[in-house]
């Protein structure tokens, strides 16, 4: 019998375990994600003992705390728990998955450098750009960036670009900064259109170097203007989770409603994604515009009034570029109510992983 076999691969799952609305906790779980190959789909957890009235969805109460925990577990299906929390409830422990502490991720390997735990790490995610881009430098290589985040808004930059921790950046400079003409950056709101520039791997795009989402739901893909309360963790946990998810999301921070560059960049998502049906191109799929769990339907109304998007002459359908939500809630994010969540679960895959032996650039 002759046939052929489609080999998927996909990176190792983990989920972070964090206390509900511990900035530094979610700031070490976006750093850990942002040095492992898949960490842009690894959720961040937090442990309610009672969900807050922000989960209510009027008229209803808001679902019991065991059941959206024990739902986004099964929705996000990890290998591996990472505590960053002070403790785990049982109910947790009962599932028989592995816990791990964060401090155990990256442990000292050869020589005394650090390597990871778990899957793949950023020293190989690096190593295969450089064999792939710049051992032989492609035309127009991609641009090498880590932002150095500002204090103003710094958790919710660091779940944009994805961050490094302290203790590896010395290795990055030495071994990789050079040869993949990599560059630390200052951001800037003002700089965003640089930054965000397709071209350019910042943190969190190198985690998702390769890889390919694949969504499991009767739905379509999500695409979703995300408008967010830049100082909440409960809203920059929902971004991340929702992205997570694989869906495309631009996030627009309240404290940034009036920023030119950022509207420009939500503008062109908007139109990048609004893309007429093959069979019908008088009908089209578009994004929708979500009010975070801080913000009021009327802040995203008034902001979504500031986005004029022009229709080309020829455009065949009346559809819009946008339509509002009711907000996260819309989206499954509070489906983990029950413990059949309609989350979308993400799958991924990778032709070519690159090995731990790959060689690194000097």
């Amino acid at each position: 019998m002759f046939g052929t076999i489609d080999v998927r691969i996909r990176p190792i799952r983990i989920a972070h375990l964090v206390d509900p609305n511990n900035g530094e906790q979610v700031r070490e779980a976006i750093r850990l994600s942002s040095t492992l190959w898949g960490g842009a789909f690894f959720p961040i957890i937090p442990l309610h003992k009672k969900m807050p009235a922000t989960w209510r969805d009027r008229p209803f109460k808001a679902p019991l705390a065991k059941n959206v925990i024990l739902g986004y577990i099964e929705a996000f299906d990890p290998d591996i728990l990472v505590r960053h929390s002070r403790e785990v409830p049982a109910y947790i422990a009962d599932l028989g998955l592995e816990i791990t502490k964060p401090e155990e991720i990256w442990q000292p390997h050869d020589e005394g450098h650090l390597s990871p735990k778990f899957g793949l790490g950023i020293y190989e995610l690096l190593g295969d750009v450089f064999e792939k881009q710049f051992r032989y430098k492609a035309k127009y290589p991609p641009k090498v960036v880590i932002p150095r985040i500002p204090d103003q808004l710094s958790l919710f930059w660091a779940s944009l670009f994805g961050e490094i921790p302290a203790k590896l950046l010395p290795v990055l400079e030495k071994h990789y900064f050079e040869p993949l003409e990599a560059e630390v950056v200052d951001f800037h709101p003002d700089k965003l259109p640089d930054v965000m520039s397709g071209k350019v791997l910042f943190p969190r795009r190198i985690a998702q170097l390769g890889l390919k989402e694949f969504i499991r739901s009767g739905f379509r893909k999500g695409v979703a203007i995300y408008f967010v309360d830049g100082r909440k963790v409960e809203d920059i946990v929902d971004f991340w989770n929702l992205r997570a998810m694989g869906w495309q999301v631009i996030p627009v921070p309240r404290q940034l409603k009036d920023n030119s560059h950022l509207r420009e960049l939500v503008i062109e998502f908007a139109k990048a994604h609004r893309r007429p049906w093959r069979h019908n191109p008088k009908v089209c799929d578009y994004a929708s515009i979500i009010r975070a769990r801080n913000c009021t339907m009327e802040e995203m109304q008034q902001y979504a009034k500031t986005l004029k998007i022009e229709r080309p002459p020829d455009d065949p359908s009346d559809d819009p570029f946008f339509l509002y939500s009711i907000g996260i809630q819309g989206c499954g994010m509070n489906g983990p109510g029950t413990r059949t969540a309609p989350f979308q679960k993400t799958y991924t895959e990778r032709k070519k992983v690159p090995s731990r032996s790959a060689r690194r650039p000097n």
